[in-house]
Order: C-alpha cells, then sequence, then structure tokens
C-alpha cells in the first residue's frame, strides 16, 4: 500500500478494516477516519504504530 493513499480500501474478506479507537486500520497498520479518508500527519499516510510512539512522546514530554 502506498503511504500517500487517500481513501480506505473497500473492505473484503482480503483487505479488511478494524477498529483503532474512533478510527480503522487495514491489515497493514494504516489508519483512516471513519468516513474513509486517511489519516495523514505532514502529508504522510499514518500508521498505527506510528500514532503510537507520537501518543508517548506526548505523555512523556518529547
Amino acid at each position: 500500500m502506498s503511504t500517500t493513499a487517500s481513501t480506505a480500501p473497500r473492505p473484503t474478506p482480503e483487505t479488511p478494516l478494524y477498529p483503532y479507537g474512533t478510527m480503522l486500520a487495514d491489515a497493514e497498520g494504516y489508519l483512516y477516519d471513519t468516513d474513509g479518508t486517511a489519516v495523514t500527519l505532514k502529508g504522510r499516510h499514518v500508521t498505527t504504530t506510528e500514532l503510537d510512539i507520537a501518543a508517548d512522546d506526548c505523555e512523556s514530554g518529547l
């Protein structure tokens, strides 16, 4: 999957979307809003790992 995707893939058995907090995530960890729009940060499609790291940084004051 490209890191510049703008919308979520259509969910199928081969490309499921999973709940991730108030968002959705695909099998590769890329995040989407519930309307299917890709979650981006500085123009890049964000993954669950990147979001978790950013949240940890905020909690630790970095």
